[in-house]
């Protein structure tokens, strides 16, 4: 069974002796029923409660420790981790007949802190436990069975964007508190953050996803909503993502953050994107390629409609550019260069 369906919620409460009691056949008609036992219905959720869940943690000194991986787990190097594949009939969030289906990405290589992923749908949340059932393991192997609570490094959504028989991956949440997202006949460059912290000449702070939350579309919804709380050392985050794909895939944004202490250096609506060597840099490299980068520039279309293009470069000492704008109609990073033989 590969949605996560209300019959296994009530299931549980059977096996565990809490269903309502009905009359016996045998009884006379007019003898009455044993009253049902008093229980609780479910909380209902929705993003106010992810606020909360952030604000209540940046109450508290921030906990680096991740929960202990496997070892076979914590040992898997990118190869073998990236043989193993969500199975495309185990797919969720599609027992209402919306148009997204939910893949997770298994934990290992680099994805070592668990994230816990979940459902929600009549604004009933239901976790997604961790099976073997739900992944393609290749050539890779366990030797023992992995647990239940093991958690995942993330998720991604399929949606018909490129042909209406066919489920493209649409947005992905990897690692920290990247994502990525694409429009109809695109490819992967660049990643979105969904904050930086002390980017520059300062050490980094990469803040991550603790967990998701993803509401079940209706059938004909033409957009999905993610809920994630983030955590870090300087600061917790509720964040929603409405996600409305097309030709140009559009994400309305919203988030509210709790910090633990004083932030100096704080980037909202953060991008990146590598560069290495370009037509631009004349830095010296062995490499036979004479390019090599997924972006060669910043692109920003100012207050006053002027369009500023800035190369990308690649310095040996870290170096720090800033544009100042009142009311930036714009900004992103681009890969401008689009002939196959200069790279």
């Amino acid at each position: 069974m590969s949605e996560i369906s209300r019959r296994m919620f009530f299931g549980a409460f059977s096996a565990a002796g809490l269903a309502p009691a009905f009359p016996s056949l045998v009884l006379a008609q007019d003898q009455a029923a044993p009253s049902p036992p008093n229980v609780q219905a479910p909380a209902l959720f929705g993003f106010d409660d992810v606020v909360k869940r952030a604000h209540d943690l940046a109450s508290v000194p921030f906990d680096a420790r991740s929960p202990e991986l496997p070892e076979a787990v914590a040992k898997l190097d990118f190869d073998a981790w990236r043989e193993i594949r969500f199975r495309p009939d185990k797919a969720l969030l599609g027992n209402l007949g919306g148009p997204f289906r939910l893949h997770t990405f298994h934990l290992g290589h680099v994805y070592k802190t668990p994230v816990t992923v979940n459902i929600i749908r009549d604004r009933i949340v239901t976790p997604i436990a961790y099976s073997a059932s739900l992944f393609d393991y290749g050539p890779t192997k366990f030797d023992k069975p992995l647990p239940v609570n093991l958690g995942f490094a993330g998720f991604r959504l399929h949606y018909p964007l490129n042909r209406p028989d066919v489920f493209d991956e649409v947005i992905a949440f990897l690692g920290a508190s990247y994502f990525r997202f694409l429009g109809r006949h695109q490819h992967y460059g660049i990643s979105a953050r969904a904050i930086a912290i002390g980017s520059g000449n300062d050490p980094e702070e990469f803040p991550f996803f603790r967990e998701f939350w993803i509401v079940t579309p209706e059938a004909g919804a033409d957009h999905a909503t993610i809920f994630g709380l983030m955590d870090g050392p300087s600061t917790t985050g509720a964040y929603r993502f409405d996600l409305y794909p097309g030709p140009e895939t559009f994400i309305e944004i919203t988030a509210s953050l709790f910090p633990r202490r004083p932030i100096q250096r704080l980037g909202i609506a953060p991008l990146t994107s590598m560069f290495f060597i370009g037509e631009n840099d004349k830095r010296f490299s062995d490499d036979v390629r004479p390019e090599l980068h997924d972006s060669d520039g910043v692109l920003i279309h100012s207050s006053t409609g002027e369009w500023i293009w800035r190369p990308l470069r690649n310095p040996t000492k870290p170096e720090t550019s800033a544009f100042l704008d009142k009311d930036v109609r714009g900004f992103g990073l681009l890969q401008r260069d689009r002939t196959f033989e200069h790279y």
